[in-house]
């Protein structure tokens, strides 16, 4: 068992919370004098406190600084917000997903998009 204090402030860690459980990745944004602040790297980015003395199954991995970088580069680039975000049109306002039933496409592809039938939609 490992102890949540056992983790370093800024690391990113896949961990298993329990023998059977799913891996993880968790990100250690603060630690203070008796608790973590966790947070797991989901689709919600999920923020939870954990006493040090807490205990979970096991550290898989540590990320290197290298694949750290790595990492934040990829989930940059991923991310609304991020830095691939010129090439995408990120405004909740736009219609085009009205107009493609539902399915976003980028604004330079709009002429090659179809409806999976091999049926170009028609805007």
């Amino acid at each position: 068992m490992v102890h949540y204090g056992d983790l370093e402030s800024g690391g990113y860690y896949l961990i298993r919370e329990n023998e059977n459980g799913s891996i993880e990745l968790a990100y250690i944004a603060m630690v203070t004098e008796k608790a973590v602040l966790v947070e797991y790297e989901d689709s919600e980015k999920t923020r939870l406190w954990h006493l040090k003395t807490d205990t979970f199954f096991e550290v898989i991995e540590k990320f290197s600084p290298e694949a750290q970088a790595a990492y934040e580069k990829v989930s940059s680039i991923i991310t609304p917000g991020g830095a691939g975000d010129d090439e995408f049109d990120w405004d909740e306002d736009d219609d085009d997903m009205d107009d493609n039933d539902g399915i976003w496409i980028k604004k330079e592809d709009e002429d090659k998009a179809d409806d999976g039938l091999g049926f170009p939609y028609k805007n």
